[in-house]
């Protein structure tokens, strides 16, 4: 009888197709692992810019003459808020790697007891920075005005080089810092902590398998071995 042709092409077919279908799978998980990079960056710091932020609140100043209430980096740029001597608030985009000013944003609505709040603040947010880079070390990523207790005061964050984010606050009145709070960053140890229990567990499983073969091993072979001894007997 000669072989079936069509039989053996339509197989050699489907296992070709298998095989692809395979590859771009493995291909497609590959792209997505690389295209997360392993960890989410939301919510850590911001690195160090090449425009520190004193740098970017005076070419803020540049632009538009006043009084800044608020820097704060994002994305590799500068959003500085100046409060205008007309009393209209800007908003002034600072390009982080040449400080350059990139918008000059004029907000239509405008905060009249922010801008007091600011004009009766003795200490300038440029102050602020240099004042919480004494107390840590790294670069300053934000500075805006609160009020604390009806107090204004200036907090600041700061990366550090370790990877940890210090938030102080900066008297406004008296330019001390009255409060630094430090957070390292352990987001890559607790990946590295969930990775490690998925291991402990697949050695549980792996075990729990291992057990359940021995035991039906030793069924099969009790088996077998009352199997002969009814055949003796029975002889």
């Amino acid at each position: 009888m000669k072989p079936d042709l069509r039989k053996f092409m339509t197989g050699k077919r489907l296992l070709v197709t298998g095989i692809a279908a395979a590859a771009v799978a493995a291909g497609t998980a590959g792209t997505a692992l690389a295209a997360g990079g392993g960890h989410g960056d939301g919510d850590r710091p911001e690195k160090a810019p090449a425009v520190t932020a004193d740098q970017a609140m005076g070419a803020a100043l540049k632009a538009v003459p006043g009084t800044v209430g608020e820097a704060d980096l994002d994305d590799g740029a500068w959003k500085i808020d100046v409060l205008a001597g007309n009393g209209a608030w800007h908003e002034v985009k600072i390009d982080a790697s040449n400080a350059k000013v990139t918008a000059d944003e004029t907000e239509k609505e405008s905060d009249a007891a922010e801008a007091q709040g600011l004009k009766n603040t003795k200490v300038t947010a440029q102050q602020a920075a240099a004042t919480a880079l004494k107390s840590a070390s790294g670069a300053v990523t934000s500075v805006e005005l609160e009020h604390e207790g009806g107090k204004p005061a200036w907090e600041v964050e700061v990366a550090g080089q370790d990877g940890t984010e210090h938030e102080l606050l900066v008297d406004g009145a008296a330019g001390t810092v009255t409060q630094n709070k430090a957070e390292h960053d352990d987001h890559g140890k607790e990946d590295d902590a969930e990775h490690d229990g998925k291991k402990d567990e697949g050695k549980k499983d792996a075990g729990k398998q291992d057990g359940g073969k021995q035991d039906d091993g030793k069924k099969d072979a009790g088996r077998q071995d009352g199997g002969k001894q009814d055949s003796g007997e029975d002889d």
